[in-house]
């Protein structure tokens, strides 16, 4: 039976399409995160408590750090799903303390931009890293070596 090109794809393009995803949302992430760097966690911590978010001193310390870093294992698809979840919590940080109260359009200080980045983390923590990922190698090599002592016949996949 063949596939539908309008409702189906490959394996490689759909891992393909992972990849794109995770790069996309990980450079976003990344040129944030460093740019809080530069700027100081103190400075950070000080903005965030200006601006109602709770535990500043902790936030304004863990978020910056979890962009930056976080960025550099998604890029690597290590870790994946955690850090997407990070990201959505973070996310959702900026979307209730920060941007919902000033509507949908950024261009406002609205949560619009938000909103694609906590949907595209949620994507990746729903479809995983995909082919071209740590994630994947480490996966694959765990299966392999757990599989090693099960006879041939009885082996998943065989």
């Amino acid at each position: 039976m063949k596939a539908n090109v309008l409702t189906e794809s490959s394996p490689t393009l759909s891992d393909t399409g992972k990849l794109v995803l995770r790069l996309g949302i990980a450079a976003v992430f990344l040129v944030h995160g460093l740019d809080d760097l530069r700027t100081g966690l103190a400075t950070i911590a000080e903005m965030q408590g200006e601006a109602g978010i709770p535990l500043n001193e902790v936030s304004g310390r863990f978020v910056p750090i979890w962009l930056a870093f976080g960025s550099l294992l998604f890029i690597a698809g290590a870790l994946t799903r955690v850090v997407a979840a990070g990201y959505v919590f973070i996310m959702g940080g900026a979307w209730i303390f920060v941007h919902a109260s000033n509507g949908f359009y950024v261009e406002n200080g609205g949560y619009e931009f938000v909103l694609i980045l906590a949907a595209a983390s949620v994507a990746v923590l729903l479809l995983g890293p995909g082919r071209f990922s740590v994630d994947h190698v480490i996966v694959q090599r765990l299966d392999r070596s757990s599989q090693a002592g099960i006879p041939v016949g009885q082996r998943s996949g065989v």
